[in-house]
């Protein structure tokens, strides 16, 4: 990662410190760091914050970017991507509010759908296999969560959940190749098991959907410990 000359000598200094355990005067450092970075505009100090947010915003939170540095000198340059629409942007939003900066996130941008930025930004940048992969992974979250009290309930609309299914099938179908195996595996899954959901849902049965999923020898954990 290339350093900028402004803040080349302070940051090794930092990071010395850093690696010292001196947490203080690490602290100091950086806040030094930040005062020099604010409010510039210089493109060697854009690359710089943006290869922070590649190697800080992941799902392990290794090399986790500091708060000042990221509230004063990131999010500007963020707010200002966002409103052009650019695609890095509209990435890194996606990914700080997912990984630990969701609350700085909403402070800046409001109660934003993640989901219809990631969607924008594969519009501006169609092949773009990390854009697909979040998106999808938002799909997948989704399921989870509206799966996670059954047997005894869905906890989303049913009817909603069905859209979505629809949409990130057709997102599966358009960019298979650049979409794991196991996340497509877990997409079936779930697809299969809201149908299901959907199935009994619209029978006229007195049994609840344990019992119907005993009865139709349904291949779930909590009808057969054995399915897992």
């Amino acid at each position: 990662m290339d350093i900028p000359n402004l803040i080349a000598d302070d940051w090794s200094r930092y990071q010395e410190l850093q690696r010292s355990g001196l947490k203080k005067q690490a602290n100091k450092a950086l806040n030094q760091i930040v005062a020099l970075l604010e409010g510039r505009e210089d493109a060697d100090i854009k690359d710089f914050l943006f290869n922070i947010c590649d190697n800080g915003l992941n799902p392990q939170r290794a090399n986790k970017i500091q708060y000042p540095l990221f509230v004063k000198c990131i999010i500007p340059w963020l707010l200002d991507g966002f409103e052009r629409k650019s695609s890095t942007e509209l990435l890194f939003i996606v990914k700080a509010a997912k990984y630990g900066y969701w609350e700085e996130i909403y402070k800046s941008f409001g109660d934003v759908s993640t989901r219809e930025l990631l969607k924008t930004a594969l519009e501006l940048d169609t092949e773009n296999k990390e854009i697909i992969t979040e998106l999808v992974s938002d799909f997948i979250s989704e399921f989870e969560f509206g799966a996670h009290h059954l047997p005894e309930t869905i906890v989303l609309d049913l009817s909603l959940i069905n859209q979505s299914i629809s949409e990130c099938s057709a997102l599966i179908l358009k960019y298979r190749k650049q979409i794991d195996n196991k996340t497509v595996e877990l997409f079936k899954y779930y697809s299969k098991l809201y149908k299901d959901y959907s199935e009994w849902d619209e029978e006229v049965t007195i049994l609840d959907f344990l019992s119907w999923c005993i009865h139709h020898d349904k291949k779930y954990y909590w009808v057969n410990p054995d399915y897992i």
